[in-house]
C-alpha cells in the first residue's frame, strides 16, 4: 500500500513536470508563430513592393519598346526613302554615263575638226609669209646739218640717214640730202633738191623675211627711172642678198 501511494506521488509529480514542459513548448510556439507572422507580413509587404516596382519597370519598359518600335519604323521608312533616292540616283547616273559617252565622242569629233581648221590657219599662215607686208616695215630718217635752201623751191636741205627698220630692228641705212618728206601711205621717202629733182626710196616688195627697196629718181620730164632696186635676206640677221641698177 505505502509503495503504491508513493508510486502514484512519483506519476503525479512527472504529470506536473510535463504539463510543465508543454505550457513551456505552448509559450515558445506560440511566441514562434507571432514572429513568424510577422516576418510572413514584412516579407509580404516586400513582395507587393518588389510586385510593383516590378510592374513599374514592366510598364517602362512597354512604355521604352513602343518608343524604341516607333523609332525603328521611323528609321524603316528613311531606310525606304533612301533606297529609292539611291535608285533615282543610280538611274541617273546610268543616264549622265551614257551621256558622257557620247559627249566624249562629240569632243573627239570636235578635237579631230578643231586640228583640222589649225592645219588650214597653219597653212593660211605659212601662205601669208609669201604675201607682201609692208607693215612689218617702215622707214625713219635722222636729220643732220639743216642749211638754208640755194633755191627757192624748197624751203631748207639738211643731210639725212634714211633706215630701213623691221619692228626696232636696222636693216639698212641709206645716205643722202635735200629735203626729206614721208609717205606712210606708199611707205616712201621722198628727198626734194634745190635743182628741183627728187630721189624715192620706197618698199619694192617684200615677205616676212625679204625686203626690197628701190631708189627711183625724178627731173621734171626728162629722167623718171628706177635707179637701183637693193633686196635684203633674214639668215638670222639681215644681209644684203643682190643689189640691180646703179648699184655702189
Amino acid at each position: 500500500m505505502a509503495n503504491t501511494v508513493v508510486y502514484a506521488q512519483s506519476k503525479k509529480k512527472q504529470i506536473i513536470t510535463l504539463n510543465n514542459r508543454v505550457d513551456s513548448f505552448r509559450l515558445a510556439l506560440s511566441k514562434e508563430i507571432k514572429l513568424s507572422n510577422e516576418n510572413s507580413i514584412k516579407l509580404n509587404s516586400k513582395v507587393d513592393s518588389f510586385r510593383l516596382a516590378l510592374s513599374n519597370e514592366i510598364k517602362l519598359s512597354n512604355e521604352n519598346s513602343i518608343k524604341l518600335n516607333s523609332k525603328v519604323d521611323s528609321l524603316y521608312d528613311n531606310l525606304s526613302s533612301l533606297n529609292s533616292m539611291l535608285k533615282n540616283y543610280s538611274d541617273s547616273l546610268v543616264y549622265f554615263k551614257n551621256y558622257s559617252y557620247s559627249a566624249y565622242d562629240k569632243i573627239v569629233e570636235l578635237d579631230n575638226e578643231l586640228k583640222k581648221k589649225e592645219l588650214i590657219i597653219d597653212s593660211l599662215k605659212a601662205e601669208s609669209n609669201n604675201i607682201t607686208k609692208a607693215s612689218d616695215f617702215r622707214f625713219n630718217f635722222i636729220m643732220s646739218n639743216k642749211r638754208e635752201s640755194p633755191a627757192a623751191v624748197i624751203p631748207f636741205i639738211a643731210d639725212y640717214k634714211i633706215q630701213l627698220l623691221y619692228g626696232n630692228s636696222v636693216i639698212a641705212v641709206f645716205d643722202d640730202f635735200g629735203n626729206a618728206k614721208f609717205n606712210r601711205a606708199e611707205d616712201a621717202v621722198y628727198i626734194t633738191t634745190s635743182s628741183g629733182s627728187c630721189r624715192t626710196y620706197s618698199l619694192k616688195s617684200n615677205t616676212i623675211d625679204e625686203v626690197s627697196i628701190t631708189q627711183h629718181f625724178f627731173l621734171g620730164g626728162v629722167i623718171d627711172r628706177d635707179v637701183w632696186t637693193k633686196t635684203y635676206k633674214n639668215y638670222s640677221h639681215w644681209e644684203l642678198m643682190r643689189c640691180e641698177g646703179d648699184c655702189e
